[in-house]
């Protein structure tokens, strides 16, 4: 539902249009996009990242603005009812392409220390299957010896398996929020 309506808004070019007091921006204005980065490996890793845009009506990302307006929640609103004169489009594309940089940049460091973290995973398997290999060729009755060795062949297949799945990250970009921000 939520992606249906911005979609909707964007292309219709409808948006919340907001009036901010705050002297130090004052005569600033262009769109504001809070896009939603998530990462995840579908089983036990999820991580959220918001990443606002904002884009001046000369078209430009401004980074500070950006930053400021991530925690809208102390911000003075007042909203504006009237309808937004601008082609969101043109915003749309070039906030895209700066929160799509960003998102990537923020993925390839999440994904290193994933990487780090799943190996490290590993080789605690690795070490804790020969500890156990170990252990059960001990065992001198030799069906019962071999009925285990396999039991955690087929374990430590398993376990690596799991594990394998788990290092796969899936990253997903999703727009949350358009708003035209007039500050005055």
């Amino acid at each position: 539902f939520i992606k249906e309506a911005i979609a909707l808004s964007k292309n219709k070019g409808r948006t919340s249009h907001f009036y901010i007091d705050e002297n130090k921006f004052h005569g600033t204005g262009g769109v504001l996009f809070n896009r939603l980065f998530t990462i995840s490996n579908n089983f036990n890793m999820y991580w959220q990242y918001l990443i606002p845009t904002f884009i001046n009506n000369s078209l430009k990302y401004n980074r500070r603005l950006s930053e400021y307006l991530r925690n809208m929640d102390n911000l003075s609103l007042e909203e504006c009812n009237e309808k937004v004169d601008c082609n969101i489009d043109d915003y749309y594309h070039q906030a895209l392409a700066v929160a799509e940089k960003m998102a990537e940049n923020i993925f390839w460091e999440m994904e290193q220390n994933w990487r780090v973290k799943i190996n490290m995973d590993k080789e605690k398997l690795e070490k804790y299957y020969r500890q156990k290999a170990e252990a059960i060729a001990q065992i001198k009755i030799d069906n019962i010896r071999e009925g285990k060795q396999n039991e955690l062949r087929k374990e430590k297949a398993q376990k690596l398996t799991e594990l394998k799945k788990e290092s796969h990250l899936f990253p997903e970009l999703d727009c949350i929020q358009i708003a035209k921000i007039t500050f005055r």
